[in-house]
């Protein structure tokens, strides 16, 4: 295969108002047009290899690094002439469009014909993926370990470096993938800060990469499991270490609840908010599967009470440990104000218990105040003793209704100011779950119809079924159809009927 000629490069780079950005740490080309009609052309190019170099050369003597080859060098060290797959996006008057093509790179084969934009971007594509052809391969895919390989025969073994090879190179495609997103994250970050609008093209416009290698063998699998155990994952605090924490910092026990009590002071709070019948019930249809108690921790069934928990989310809401510091830092001055109110009406005893639990929420406001006010530091200080026992309020038949729909109410109010006063149940859910300022990116119409790999974490995105190979309105969609399913059930039925009587008693104190 012949270099390429200077000018061509050049041309490539620079020629036609183009400019060309390969981002660091990532596998995907960027090609802009510079000169007037601005648009943008990207090119997720799905290669084992990490791409790293920094910026378009200004000078072809210069050319582009890659992993410590240059482009020109690795086209002539080469030693084959392969066709690669590519995917690319772009926009074309506003509109997201997306093809793929297997491209010859034999000497002397033929491009399909493209539009400019989509031919200068196959041309540094091609540049692109010969130096990934030339890297070597990752070393840690051979290796298997003395002593699994003294375990595994020669086909067990030869099937496993298949496994591990393919594993390792969608883990690099994967890698490349996520750092993309991060870094388009960051961009809409300054883009809000400028106070500049979002457009479609701002974010990624293709799903995560599947892994397409083949699976582990049944038989492999079996003698690694025997060979290198797997580690059990670290105990999870539970509702019995959110009880005893809370009694012994704060001395606090919450006051118990039947399951109708409960959801009847939920619905009254609810509906004193502004919230609808509608939006809460289906929120905890989506939360809880239509049959979820107050005391309900995620990954624990709450009928048999069975399961190992996955969060620390509880209640009809599923509040996170995070979410309960962050609401009492906002609201405790509030919370206290009330419970002293209460105290004021009530008889003897009960006065005596809701004025030594505005004590014991102050004691609580102090102790979350002592972190900075930034959700970071209310999830670290959530895994604390402390802050471990401040969760426990959400089982408490006072304050567990007002911290959980409070916390509904200010996802309403966000999106109020940002001119979406009304919300389905499905919307509040989808801003509960992304957040609400994401919530209402992925409802805007820039961010409707891209995976919704674009606004979760790879973690959280991973960790969440309905969430994956998703757009956001398919997303919502999804939402949607499972509250109507979850609707059909026990708890859900209650709920409804329990908002039902609590409105007619309301609508008859209103008549009087």
């Amino acid at each position: 295969m012949q270099r390429p000629a200077r000018r061509g490069l050049r041309s490539l780079v620079h020629g036609s108002g183009y400019r060309a950005e390969l981002l660091s740490g990532s596998a995907s080309l960027f090609i802009t047009q510079v000169a007037p009609p601005r648009s943008t052309v990207r090119l997720e190019s799905r290669f084992p290899t990490a791409i790293r170099a920094t910026q378009a050369p200004d000078d072809v003597n210069s050319p582009l690094a890659v992993r410590g080859l240059t482009l020109f060098s690795a086209i002539q060290r080469c030693p084959c002439q392969p066709r690669i797959s590519v995917c690319l996006c772009w926009r074309d008057n506003g509109l997201a469009k997306a093809t793929s093509d297997t491209l010859d790179l034999r000497e002397n084969a033929r491009v399909p014909s493209k539009s400019m934009s989509v031919r200068l971007a196959m041309a540094i594509g091609i540049l692109a993926a010969l130096a990934v052809v030339a890297a070597p391969r990752d070393a840690q895919a051979q290796r298997i370990g003395e002593d699994l390989a003294g375990r595994l025969t020669e086909a067990q073994t030869k099937a496993y470096v298949q496994y591990l090879r393919a594993q390792a190179q969608h883990a690099k495609e994967n890698e490349a993938y996520w750092a993309v997103v991060e870094e388009m994250k960051e961009a809409r970050r300054r883009k809000r800060a400028a106070g500049q609008a979002f457009v479609a093209s701002d974010y990624v416009a293709v799903q995560p990469p599947k892994y397409a290698g083949p699976p582990l063998p049944a038989d492999v699998a079996k003698i690694i499991a025997a060979v290198r155990p797997p580690t059990p994952p670290e105990p999870m605090a539970d509702l019995a270490d959110f009880l005893r924490h809370a009694r012994e910092i704060y001395g606090f026990v919450p006051t118990p609840s039947t399951e109708a009590q409960f959801k009847q002071r939920y619905a009254e709070e609810s509906l004193a908010l502004g919230l609808t019948k509608d939006q809460v019930v289906r929120v905890y249809a989506l939360e809880t599967g239509g049959r979820g108690t107050y005391d309900m921790q995620a990954g624990i069934d709450p009928e048999t009470k069975r399961g190992r928990p996955i969060s620390s989310a509880l209640g009809y809401a599923q509040l996170l440990g995070a979410n309960s510091v962050n609401e009492l830092v906002k609201h405790g001055d509030a919370f206290i104000a009330r419970l002293n109110a209460l105290a004021t009406s009530a008889n003897t005893r009960r006065r005596t218990q809701l004025r030594a639990k505005a004590s014991v929420v102050g004691r609580m406001v102090r102790a979350a105040r002592s972190v900075p006010n930034q959700w970071s530091a209310h999830v670290e200080f959530s895994r604390t003793p402390k802050g471990l026992g401040i969760h426990a309020l959400n089982l408490d038949a006072d304050i567990g209704p007002w911290l959980q729909t409070i916390k509904l109410q200010g996802v309403r109010e966000h999106a109020a100011k940002a001119g979406r006063p009304t919300l389905s149940g499905a919307e509040i859910e989808l801003m509960n779950l992304a957040g609400p300022q994401t919530g209402l990116d992925m409802m805007a119409p820039a961010g409707r119809n891209v995976p919704t790999a674009n606004f979760f974490a790879e973690r959280a995105y991973n960790r969440n079924p309905i969430v994956k190979d998703r757009t956001s309105a398919e997303l919502l969609a999804a939402l949607d159809d499972r509250m109507n399913q979850n609707l059909r059930k026990a708890g859900s039925i209650e709920f409804l009927r329990i908002f039902d009587a609590v409105m007619a008693a309301r609508s008859r104190a209103a008549g009087r």
